[in-house]
């Protein structure tokens, strides 16, 4: 049987398999790799790490569309690459999620995998038979009280049956951080406690500083975020800078008040703007993984992060953290550093050491651990 007592932290569990190299595979395996095309980048980054110890990853990405920097990811790291349409991810009628989890499972056949790695849940369930590592990810059974306050309405019930179903078929439950992984266990009872598997990142090389922050993660796309952005904004010593998708209709790059636009950039373009913003603020109210920072933070920018359990486990030692609802106090960290060179040094260098940790290379090694446990058990259950 497999050991499912979790680690008491995403930190611990990045640090433990730091500081020893797991053994890898006797053989190469084919590993098919499923996301929603939101997760592209922990896919394909995971996928490129995997294919460079000699396994042979595919990826399926399922949702409405892969957006041109999700591609991107793909391509520069020339990872196959599968989209998958499932127009109704968003909706309230699951038909669309069933369609495509048909599909992903006709897909998998085609591929023949010796092990189906998802990170998407509600597709798992269309997955089972082959050894199955699942992702406890980001979904409105956790997204709702987290930023709402309240249980998920009667119409988000489908996803949480989806998801309940995909984890229970699992070989392996995992959960980018602890605190996720309580936050979802809470509320889906009777399943296994998950293995603590952080999601990574490509780290970037230090480079000079410019002065400006740099918006990360989806803080501000939370009900009263982008006000509060907005308030901040208004009140910084420093440009600040957001990318993504617009809360509003408005051409990329056309500023919004105080914030500049940089829209839904490309693969490079979007590293370079981490590389070398001077400050990285995160004001997710929910953050499964708490890796959006994590880019800037390799590069040495100073983190200023929404104080939420995820974040304090991931980053706690390295970063300000501040009321992601209190523009005055968002606005005051921001300056404070803006001010003091020695300020966002020291910190921007505890940042750039923790973010090591947390890389798609770590998440590789953590990774096929795991796969080798679930194909352990396999073997055995079967002589």
């Amino acid at each position: 049987m497999l050991d499912h007592r979790p680690a008491s932290s995403a930190f611990e569990a990045a640090s433990s398999a730091r500081r020893g190299e797991l053994r890898q595979a006797d053989r190469a395996w084919r590993i098919f790799l499923v996301a929603s095309t939101a997760d592209s980048d922990q896919a394909t980054g995971l996928a490129a790490e995997l294919r460079r110890r000699g396994h042979q990853p595919v990826v399926a990405l399922a949702g409405p569309q892969v957006s041109d920097s999700g591609l991107g990811d793909a391509q520069a790291r020339a990872i196959p690459c599968i989209h998958v349409r499932a127009d109704a991810l968003e909706d309230t009628d699951y038909r669309g999620v069933e369609r495509a989890g048909r599909e992903l499972r006709r897909t998998a056949e085609a591929v023949s995998p010796d092990i189906v790695h998802v990170l998407a849940p509600e597709f798992a369930g269309h997955l089972s038979g082959w050894p199955l590592v699942v992702q406890a990810g980001a979904g409105p059974t956790t997204w709702w009280p987290a930023v709402r306050g309240a249980e998920s309405p009667p119409g988000c019930h489908w996803r949480r049956h989806l998801t309940y179903r995909g984890l229970g078929a699992a070989d392996a439950v995992t959960a980018p951080t602890q605190a996720h992984g309580d936050a979802v266990f809470a509320r889906l009872r009777g399943l296994t406690a998950p293995h603590i598997l952080a999601d990574g990142h490509t780290p970037l090389d230090c480079a000079s500083k410019d002065p400006f922050v740099l918006v990360v993660g989806a803080g501000w796309r939370d009900p009263g975020g982008f006000p509060a952005l907005l308030q901040a904004a208004s009140a910084s010593n420093w440009i600040v800078l957001a990318g993504g998708p617009a809360p509003m209709p408005r051409s990329a790059s056309q500023p919004v008040a105080h914030i500049n636009w940089i829209g839904d950039t490309s693969h490079d373009l979007r590293r370079d703007y981490a590389r070398r913003a001077g400050i990285a603020l995160a004001l997710d109210l929910y953050a499964p993984s708490a890796i959006a920072p994590a880019e800037a933070a390799s590069a040495g920018a100073a983190l200023i992060l929404s104080d939420i359990p995820s974040h304090q486990e991931v980053w706690r030692g390295c970063a300000i953290f501040v009321d992601p609802g209190e523009p005055a106090e968002i606005a005051f960290a921001i300056n404070e550093l803006a001010e003091s060179e020695t300020l966002r040094a020291g910190l921007g260098a505890a940042a750039r050491e923790r973010a090591a940790l947390f890389t798609h290379a770590a998440g590789a090694t953590a990774s096929v651990a795991l796969y080798q446990k679930v194909l352990r058990a396999r073997l055995e259950a079967s002589a």
